[in-house]
């Protein structure tokens, strides 16, 4: 099994942008050691040229990132340590959501999991500078489940009722492009897609699981994937070649839209009957492993049909 502590796929405090609420215990720490190295908090103040603000912020609720580590660098206090006294997190100065978190965050398959759904049933909408994550569906329970795993049971996840809308976490994103190294507020789904093709089988595999969920079709033979966008379908095509699953070459066929009769072309692929069973083989085994949220949700049963 691979090994989730490695650095590679650690995600530390400081690579993020938000807002944590820390401890009393570093708190002190850090005015104490303010104190011992300038002989006095408004001495080292003047020599670093720190507002005062900056080290009070520390009383309050919830401080930035940003400043933290500031502070944590001129005290000369291990960043490591600071993370580790860090209690919960918010993407927002204004404590919208407030995520239980433990840092360094170890990002498992199941992050990539709930982030690969952007690709099929959600969205990413852009407001000025600020990108938000939205999944559709007519049920969304299993993915609130799933983040209520990932980021804590106190987690207030925003649903819209109807054709059920859920709001992906940002923090969640955030995890998941900084370590691919892409930017969370320009998502790019054919970078995000080639990126995931360098990761390990696991992962790969969730990020199909997604796919599949959203947009694939499942017979006692194959498993149909169809999208409009061919060049994403061809990212997805090289994800399935990863995994060694049997597959066809990307076709294209047309589509009358039911509600305004007008034809548009549209794009498919399938994985062929070696291939769906090696696929079913591998999601029992994984959800060994990580639970029932790692497998198909609404298609779970669905798996039946395809016979070994």
């Amino acid at each position: 099994m691979l090994d989730y502590q490695s650095k590679r796929f650690l995600v530390h405090a400081w690579e993020l942008k938000g807002y944590v609420k820390v401890d009393k215990k570093i708190r002190d720490t850090i005015r104490e050691c303010f104190r011992r190295h300038y002989g006095a908090l408004y001495k080292a103040e003047e020599i670093l040229r720190v507002s005062e603000s900056h080290h009070r912020l520390l009383h309050k609720r919830f401080v930035s990132t940003k400043v933290l580590f500031r502070l944590a660098k001129y005290a000369k206090v291990d960043f490591i340590k600071v993370e580790k006294h860090i209690e919960k997190w918010s993407d927002s100065p204004y404590q919208k959501y407030i995520y239980d978190v433990k840092f360094p965050i170890k990002m498992t398959p199941l992050y990539l999991r709930v982030a690969s759904h952007v690709i099929g049933d959600g969205t990413a909408s852009k407001t000025g500078k600020y990108t938000q994550y939205i999944w559709t569906q007519k049920s969304v329970y299993p993915m609130k489940q799933l983040q209520r795993a990932l980021l804590g049971k106190h987690l207030k996840a925003k649903i819209k009722e109807g054709a059920q809308d859920i709001e992906i976490p940002k923090f969640i994103m955030k995890v998941v492009c900084t370590r691919l190294k892409l930017d969370v507020d320009k998502f790019q789904p054919l970078l995000f897609l080639k990126s995931v093709s360098s990761l390990p089988h696991d992962f790969r595999l969730e990020a199909l699981t997604a796919i599949i969920e959203d947009e694939g079709t499942i017979e006692k033979t194959r498993i149909v994937i169809r999208m409009k966008d061919k060049e994403i379908l061809k990212a997805i095509a090289s994800i399935i070649d990863s995994l060694d699953y049997e597959r066809s070459e990307v076709t294209s066929y047309g589509e009358k839209s039911r509600w305004t009769g007008k034809s548009f072309k549209m794009h498919r692929i399938t994985i062929l009957a070696l291939g769906s069973r090696k696929y079913k083989s591998d999601i029992e085994f994984v959800e060994k492993t990580y639970g029932k949220l790692s497998s198909l949700w609404k298609k779970h049963k669905k798996l039946k049909m395809i016979t070994i």
